[in-house]
């Protein structure tokens, strides 16, 4: 009796006592790395502030949707909107992506830059 007394002791460790000390362990050491460890471990140029980004967004022939990825990429990015720039670069489309493209242009007209290459042709947006 006394050896299953003992397994079962140690069947009871490992079921039940274990997970929990090693989940409060994580947590606790999450903890201090937050607290104390995680801004050490930053690159160089974050500790500084955002750096100022630039956002490619190739098209050609995206007419059903390029409209939808500018307006996310515009309004809703997780980003400081002074902090990046998009450029659509309409790589002479045949459908009506040069005309939507100047449809954003007109509708971001004070925050952004457009310069169309050849009309309703190659575009480049600079938001």
């Amino acid at each position: 009796m006394l050896l299953i007394d003992y397994f079962t002791q140690i069947l009871i460790y490992t079921l039940v006592s274990y997970p929990i000390i090693g989940g409060l362990s994580f947590i606790v050491s999450s903890l201090y790395y937050w607290l104390l460890m995680e801004k050490e471990d930053q690159p160089r140029y974050l500790k500084k502030g955002t750096p100022f980004i630039t956002i490619l967004v190739p098209a050609h022939n995206e007419e059903a949707s390029i409209e939808a990825t500018i307006d996310h990429l515009a309004t809703q990015m997780n980003y400081p909107t002074d902090q990046y720039e998009i450029i659509v670069v309409n790589d002479g489309s045949t459908d009506k992506t040069g005309i939507i493209l100047e449809t954003l242009q007109a509708k971001y007209g004070q925050r952004s830059r457009l310069l169309i290459i050849g009309a309703r042709q190659p575009a480049l947006i600079v938001l």
